[in-house]
């Protein structure tokens, strides 16, 4: 059987929810998805590559699925989700999106919110989204979390 883009998104979207996420001792998740407990705990690891690596990793994620939704646009929610992915759309380095979710998680209120929650806030931060728009975010994320 061969899935579509969008379809695999689903799939994977469905198989990474939390009543498929195995028992986590640690917290290091929230919702299925790696949290700021997780970030913290990879600054731990004695490899100074291991965050970048990870967010690289996030990226060509995002880039995979951008791409394929090109080859897809006549689905339903397809454009949705490409405006969302645009939205993602990170002109720093990784370094730099290592320094903006360093500062993220310096809260402690914020390590329950899953990583790629506050990856979409720290992109929105450096586009200037306003104070009102970024606390609105923050609200909404604390909520999901919970």
């Amino acid at each position: 059987m061969k899935f579509s883009g969008l379809s695999m998104l689903l799939i994977l979207a469905t198989l990474s929810s939390s009543s498929a996420v195995p028992h986590d001792p640690m917290g290091l998740m929230t919702g299925g998805l790696n949290n700021g407990r997780f970030w913290k705990i990879l600054d731990q690891i004695n490899e100074p590559r291991t965050r970048p690596s990870y967010l690289s990793g996030f990226s060509d994620a995002l880039a995979f699925i951008y791409q394929r939704l090109e080859n897809e646009k006549n689905l339903e929610g397809s454009k949705e989700m490409e405006t969302f992915l645009e939205q993602l759309d990170f002109d720093g380095s990784t370094n730099d999106m290592v320094a903006h979710l360093d500062s993220f998680y310096r809260d402690p209120a914020y390590v329950q919110i899953p990583l790629p929650f506050a990856f979409e806030y720290c992109v929105m931060r450096t586009k200037g989204a306003s104070a009102k728009e970024l606390e609105d975010l923050l609200a909404q994320f604390r909520r999901d979390a919970e």
